[in-house]
């Protein structure tokens, strides 16, 4: 999860532009043929909150995942989203209730103030999956 993490910001940073990688236990190797100017606006999905983090305890409770996947993600790719002409942008799935809702607000505005950014500048997408 780590490195696929730090994978993330190298290709964010444009640091695997013309040069191939090859996964380390498969064998196969992966380039990237489109110019960055053409490349899609990147969605970074992160786990619901209904998911809990195996790796990250907080009094030995597991922390939910959605937390480090937020900030780890805003605070590596952020400069450079914004160097490329974009911003951050989460893909938000599960989300039930208007408090769910309200609380995944609560933190990504915490995570705004913590890194100094103006309001708004982190966006999110979130999929309402609760039918009546």
């Amino acid at each position: 999860m780590y490195r696929a993490w730090q994978n993330l910001a190298d290709i964010l940073a444009h640091k695997w532009d013309g040069q191939p990688f090859v996964h380390p236990t498969k064998g196969r190797t992966y380039t990237i043929d489109v110019p960055p100017d053409k490349w899609p606006t990147i969605f970074h999905r992160v786990p619901g909150l209904h998911l809990r983090s195996r790796q990250i305890t907080l009094a030995g409770t597991p922390v939910p995942a959605i937390i480090p996947a937020l900030v780890i993600h805003a605070l590596n790719n952020f400069d450079s989203q914004t160097r490329n002409g974009s911003g951050v942008y989460y893909y938000i799935p599960k989300i039930e209730t208007w408090q769910e809702a309200r609380l995944v607000a609560v933190l990504l505005k915490q995570l705004e103030e913590a890194m100094g950014l103006r309001r708004g500048s982190l966006k999110i997408q979130m999929l309402n999956e609760r039918a009546e």
